[in-house]
């Protein structure tokens, strides 16, 4: 007999009871083996946290990489090369078709390659606090970095983070390292994310603070903006923001432990 999803918000999903349990017990056993490695206590997965995991109820996040976790890659190369026009992103334009042609116009125009960008990322750091945040979060729940970011850009970053799971695209690289174009791995694939999630009966909290987070962040059963802009703030005002990683752990801890 199948049975469907217990906790989230949307109840249209249908596992077997088979692939119920085993998600059940493997969720229950990552938590219990943060606890007894002595990662530091996190607050939802106390008693009743574990409680609610054995109820069924578990939680994943799916957060956005630049703006939140790592500053803007294209504002830094703005800064490094010069070209005003480079520090356009989503938060600026909503269309990531229209934004991302016309910053390949400009490498083309300009001359720019694949290590050009490359060169630039390799000397970015994660924003102040973020590695802790992201320590802190994977010792409470778990996390998914869903980006619009290219897997020929991740890399540095990535490592700098821990290595996190990485959602995202990729980029059509010429013989001699310019970038000829980009491939969207997936159209919305945001938020496909989350509706693939909560096909697995989890709960998913999305962070991001851009309009490319938006469908995301409306698909999940909890949408968080972190640091956006005024305009999509007051765009958007249905959700909540969060302007620290203390004020955004809270907002998650509340959601977990609910």
């Amino acid at each position: 007999e199948n049975i469907k999803c217990v906790g989230a918000k949307q109840h249209h999903s249908i596992l077997t009871p088979d692939f119920w349990l085993l998600n059940s017990v493997f969720q229950h056993r990552l938590s219990l083996k943060a606890l007894s490695k002595g990662r530091p206590k996190p607050g939802p997965l106390g008693q009743d946290s574990l409680h609610k995991l054995r109820e069924g109820i578990m939680h994943i996040v799916c957060s956005d990489l630049e703006g939140v976790l790592v500053p803007e890659v294209w504002i830094n190369v703005a800064e490094k090369t010069g070209i005003k026009e480079l520090r356009l992103t989503t938060r600026d334009i909503s269309d990531y078709d229209v934004l991302m042609q016309k910053r390949l116009a400009i490498l083309h125009a300009n001359g720019l390659k694949l290590k050009d960008i490359t060169d630039v990322i390799g000397m970015m750091e994660p924003l102040e606090g973020a590695r802790e945040f992201l320590e802190w979060l994977k010792s409470s729940t778990q996390i998914i970095i869903v980006s619009d970011t290219f897997v020929q850009f991740a890399g540095p970053l990535m490592k700098k983070l821990g290595w996190p799971t990485l959602f995202c695209n990729s980029l059509t690289i010429d013989s001699d390292g310019s970038i000829a174009g980009y491939n969207i791995r997936q159209k919305d694939g945001k938020r496909h994310a989350v509706l693939s999630l909560k096909s697995l009966c989890y709960s998913v909290i999305s962070v991001g603070d851009s309009y490319n987070d938006i469908t995301m962040l409306k698909e999940a059963d909890t949408g968080v903006l972190f640091r956006p802009p005024d305009n999509v703030k007051d765009e958007f005002p249905e959700f909540p923001v969060s302007y620290t990683y203390d004020e955004l752990k809270n907002i998650i801890q509340d959601r977990l432990s609910e």
